[in-house]
């Protein structure tokens, strides 16, 4: 907590912090509920899990491991950050609305550019802030981080447990309340960093 003081210093930058923020929230929402949700509604084995997580890692590898640096060159990271979070918002809403495990798959692959989210954030904040805050920007951003990563098993296996142990529940959507959740948090993101964004282009930031 004693980290997060340094946004103090990080003038015209709450906005966006904000937004990372919820971004991270929403990932690690998602990263709580996974397995105990595909197990209880695709009834899915530690090797199906094993199998899926394994795609997730390989296609976080692939946008951010290769094809970040390519894409924030080509077009900034202001532009990969707005796609990003996007696509983030609607793999979420898709992921809750899946009848079935192998259409996860699909998503993925179809929504992949939103592993491009977070890296393009945080470059976006490495480039704004002076060398000299550096240090305090990226303490603070890994503070933010740590705190989410507290905070989302308690709010996404709450809604889990509350939503698919309803009577008939993991037939619907209902069960899929958790990464409704995720997305939303993940929209009210995008929309602070589109806010931010058109501020920065009008020159209403001062960093």
């Amino acid at each position: 907590f004693s980290a997060l003081k340094g946004l103090a210093e990080l003038k015209g930058l709450g906005i966006f912090i904000l937004a990372i923020a919820l971004t991270n929230l929403a990932q690690f929402m998602m990263h709580s509920v996974w397995v105990r949700y595909t197990e209880t509604r695709f009834l899915w084995t530690p090797k199906d899990n094993g199998v899926a997580l394994f795609a997730v890692g390989m296609s976080a590898a692939i946008v951010q491991g290769g094809l970040l640096g390519v894409l924030i060159k080509k077009f900034g990271e202001v532009s990969i950050a707005k796609v990003g979070l996007f696509f983030a918002t609607l793999e979420f809403l898709l992921f809750g609305l899946a009848p079935q495990g192998f259409y996860l798959y699909i998503i993925m692959a179809f929504c992949i550019l939103a592993n491009a989210a977070g890296p393009a954030l945080q470059a976006h904040v490495s480039r704004c802030v002076p060398a000299h805050k550096q240090g305090i920007a990226m303490g603070s951003l890994s503070s933010i981080g740590s705190i989410a990563q507290v905070l989302a098993p308690f709010m996404g296996l709450t809604l889990l447990s509350k939503y698919s142990h309803a009577p008939g529940a993991l037939q619907t959507v209902q069960a899929g309340i958790p990464f409704f959740g995720s997305a939303l948090l993940q929209f009210i993101a995008f929309a602070l960093a589109l806010i931010y964004f058109a501020r920065e282009a009008r020159g209403e930031v001062a960093n």
